[in-house]
């Protein structure tokens, strides 16, 4: 009789225990399940690129891919690649479930590097990722025309010194000596303002060849960001086998 009630214990505990792993596993895939279907998906074309998205919680990756539960609320949305232009843009979501989220990425061009320092100078390289050569271009270009906003305020005023020189000069009462010592600051004040105004058309030729030469280098030397690409594609390092250990190799593939 023990026997068979410790028997009968034995079964309705393995009973108990199985019913309970059952409906622990049932809930377990249920919710893996839930989990799965609100997933939310951060895709961009072309593919590859890095990703930050900063709001409640801050996530950082590269797509494609996927965090595993949904997001609510506003989120700053930071993407880059190289080669293409960045995005910095805001989203809602509202933890929809099965959400994706698309990301279209412009290639940056020459003509749009060459537009921009048109319009600014180093922007364009700046544009194109080179950025100590667009801080050089900046500097160069604004100290350019600070000398020329010097030299343009040294002609106006030689041009008022000339103008003032030539008044007194013309007055009908002035006597011969008077007149000779007058036509002497006329000459002067005239020497004066036409080097006032070659050394301002100088600086604004500086200003201006530096200018143009920002636009062309911009376009000239516009990265090739395909190469590059490709460059870094046929590298590969590998771990061999050495005497003393293991030895880091590089390898270049041609092909």
């Amino acid at each position: 009789m023990k026997k068979l009630r410790l028997l009968i214990t034995f079964n309705a505990l393995l009973l108990f225990l199985y019913s309970f792993l059952g409906v622990a596993s049932s809930t377990l895939g249920q919710e893996s399940k839930s989990l799965a279907g609100n997933l939310l998906t951060v895709k961009s074309k072309p593919e590859g690129a890095i990703v930050q998205l900063i709001g409640e919680y801050e996530f950082v990756g590269r797509t494609p891919f996927i965090l595993p539960y949904p997001l609510f609320g506003k989120y700053q949305v930071k993407a880059s690649k190289s080669g293409f232009e960045g995005i910095n843009t805001a989203i809602h979501l509202s933890g929809e479930v099965g959400y994706t989220f698309n990301l279209y990425l412009k290639p940056k061009t020459k003509l749009k590097a060459l537009s921009r320092s048109l319009a600014f100078p180093g922007w364009g390289q700046y544009y194109s990722g080179r950025k100590f050569t667009g801080s050089i271009f900046l500097g160069a270009t604004a100290s350019a025309l600070v000398v020329f906003a010097k030299n343009e305020q040294r002609y106006r005023n030689a041009q008022t010194d000339y103008e003032n020189a030539a008044s007194l000069y013309n007055l009908p009462d002035a006597s011969f000596e008077e007149r000779a010592q007058l036509d002497m600051q006329v000459q002067s004040a005239l020497k004066n303002l036409d080097d006032r105004k070659i050394a301002r058309n100088i600086s604004l030729y500086v200003a201006g060849g530096i200018w143009l030469l920002n636009v062309l280098e911009s376009a000239l030397f516009f990265p090739d960001y395909a190469k590059k690409i490709n460059v870094f594609q046929k590298m590969s390092l590998n771990v061999m086998p050495d005497k003393s250990g293991l030895r880091l190799g590089m390898q270049y593939h041609i092909n």
